[in-house]
């Protein structure tokens, strides 16, 4: 099952990468590199660039895959199945986005930045659900001077911010598909301040309250 898991995680990291393969004699000299929050393209630029999308699913299996490496105390290990779970769905979120985007350019239509803005609720309900499982460390998680200093804050705050990414993740799907795109971009930056306002704001006082 963990071997199959594997091969398909990599069939994933390596699909954007194929798709520019086989499709690369039919982009042109030139293709839309940039939209609006409209969608509309306000930048074009050679199609070399688009390699940069494709080689992002390499980019994030390679950290994935580095982080319990140098991780000192090995901490991250300690979560076990989970931690190669999460990299499966991080991993694959950001690979199917990444084809989405190509193919969108390679067909010349409007990126549905609504779809978007799905699969990035997504990776926040999928973050959140994690975040709870994180153990202490250096590199993952809700890294504040005060959870880094004790475990119980750790704890507590993760926990707390497990529920808030979920919330945050169900909310930006429900919005970029109720409300204008151009609304949307500012509450949805206003939500992520206060979310990560707060729980800092919380593991400091967490971290009083155990003293």
């Amino acid at each position: 099952m963990k071997n199959l898991q594997k091969t398909i995680l990599w069939i994933l990291v390596i699909l954007p990468a194929i798709y520019l393969l086989i499709q690369w004699n039919s982009f042109g000299d030139e293709v839309p590199l940039h939209w609006n929050l409209k969608g509309e393209v306000d930048r074009y630029g050679s199609p070399k660039e688009l390699w940069i999308v494709g080689m992002i699913p390499f980019f994030i299996y390679f950290i994935f895959w580095l982080i319990p490496k140098i991780d000192p105390k090995n901490k991250i290990l300690e979560m076990g199945k989970k931690y190669d779970q999460l990299k499966f769905l991080l991993v694959g979120m950001t690979s199917l986005l990444c084809l989405y985007l190509l193919y969108a350019i390679h067909k010349g239509r409007m990126v549905n930045t609504e779809m978007i803005f799905f699969f990035v609720g997504l990776v926040f309900i999928i973050l959140g659900n994690y975040l709870p499982s994180i153990r202490p460390n250096y590199f993952v998680g809700i890294r504040t001077p005060w959870t880094l200093e004790n475990n119980d804050v750790w704890k507590d705050t993760h926990r707390l911010g497990g529920k808030l990414f979920v919330m945050l993740g169900l909310l930006t799907i429900l919005l970029s598909l109720t409300i204008n795109i151009q609304q949307f971009f500012w509450i949805f930056f206003a939500l992520i301040l206060i979310s990560v306002g707060y729980l800092f704001y919380y593991s400091y006082a967490k971290f009083q309250d155990y003293q």
